[in-house]
């Protein structure tokens, strides 16, 4: 299957990430990222796309072509699961999450899977009170170290025949 993006809103569209938007989402959405991480990461959902097991998604502003925001979908073995999901701090509560998510379900099937999973840390309540809106459900937790020391990581997971 190909990726058809959600349909555009007049302030901004989705598509899929080029390598061109690395320093869009360093300015705006990876502050905190070294420029490698960031290569790495969306060259990864490149290569990712490129054999049919995920796909990275930005969002784009209509008027100036600024990045918004940036979350991917990655196949394991029966499950996918979504990812690195950010959206620009002034871009926030405006629904592009919301649309990321359902873009990035809607691909999920081609990649032959079930079930998705995204993680959220405990110190994140808005992301997990939208993950739960969206109907997903909590499933188990582990301590990780995602780049601000151990922190308690919540991962639910949603059906896709719902």
């Amino acid at each position: 299957m190909s990726y058809v993006p959600l349909p555009a809103t007049d302030r901004w569209r989705l598509r899929p990430v080029e390598r061109g938007d690395l320093w869009g989402l360093l300015a705006d959405c990876w502050r905190d990222y070294d420029r490698n991480r960031a290569r790495a990461l969306v060259e990864r959902a490149i290569a990712l796309y490129d054999h049919c097991k995920g796909m990275g998604v930005v969002a784009v502003e209509q008027n100036t072509g600024a990045i918004l925001s940036y979350g991917q979908i990655m196949r394991w073995s029966r499950s996918a699961e979504i990812s690195d999901l950010v959206v620009s701090p002034s871009w926030r509560s405006q629904g592009i999450g919301t649309a990321m998510i359902y873009d990035l379900m809607r691909y999920a099937p081609s990649m032959r899977v079930r079930q998705i999973e995204i993680g959220v840390a405990e110190a994140n309540p808005r992301a997990l009170a939208l993950y739960r809106r969206l109907g997903f459900e909590d499933s188990y937790t582990v301590m990780l170290d995602v780049g601000y020391g151990m922190e308690k990581i919540i991962y639910l997971t949603r059906n896709l025949d719902r």
